[in-house]
């Protein structure tokens, strides 16, 4: 977990990076269903900082456990999320947050979601 303080700094130094001024700024919320690490909490928890603090909507996307191919639905969400940002033809932030379980594979630096199915 990252302490409330410091995750604020690090979005307001991403939100005033280089001087960019940005017509949209928005957030996205993930997380498992049946997630035992508080994974719900930690994404309201981000979503109602980036509105406090910063004004910012997040639209959320909670993983189905009984869905074979999530990976698919979360996708054409994200996919949803970003081209209609990309429409507006401006300078746009998006904020992705997955809030759970996951591994890093640290030959090829990757970040995968993972769900252990009982």
């Amino acid at each position: 977990r990252v302490a409330l303080p410091d995750l604020k700094s690090a979005l307001e130094k991403a939100v005033k990076a280089r001087g960019e001024t940005y017509s949209q700024i928005t957030a996205f919320v993930c997380y498992w269903d049946d997630d035992d690490a508080r994974a719900q909490e930690d994404g309201e928890t981000f979503s109602h900082m980036m509105a406090d603090l910063f004004g910012v909507a997040s639209q959320t996307f909670v993983m189905k456990h009984e869905n074979p191919f999530p990976g698919w639905d979360l996708g054409d969400r994200l996919h949803q999320e970003v081209s209609s940002k990309h429409r507006i033809c401006k300078p746009t932030l998006f904020f992705f947050f997955y809030a759970g379980h996951g591994i890093i594979n640290q030959e090829e630096k990757i970040c995968s979601m993972v769900h252990h199915r009982s």
